[in-house]
């Protein structure tokens, strides 16, 4: 997917410890400008909630040239 330019990724930290992974494989989206993820919380626990959103930030910092909100 080398012309993909904006990415939205929606999800639950629910069980983020047991389940949750970083999306793999970000760098090879060539064309990426722009990552919007929304993270849910309902029932999670704000320990799987601050992980997640870190997992997620890493994962948009590894794309330096586009821009990334995580909420």
């Amino acid at each position: 997917m080398p012309k993909l330019e904006r990415l939205e990724l929606c999800f639950s930290a629910h069980g983020w410890d047991r389940y949750g992974a970083a999306p793999a494989g970000i760098e090879h989206l060539t064309g990426l400008k722009e990552i919007s993820v929304l993270i849910g919380g309902d029932g999670a626990k704000e320990s799987n909630r601050r992980a997640a959103e870190s997992a997620m930030r890493d994962t948009a910092d590894m794309r330096l040239t586009c821009t990334h909100d995580v909420l």
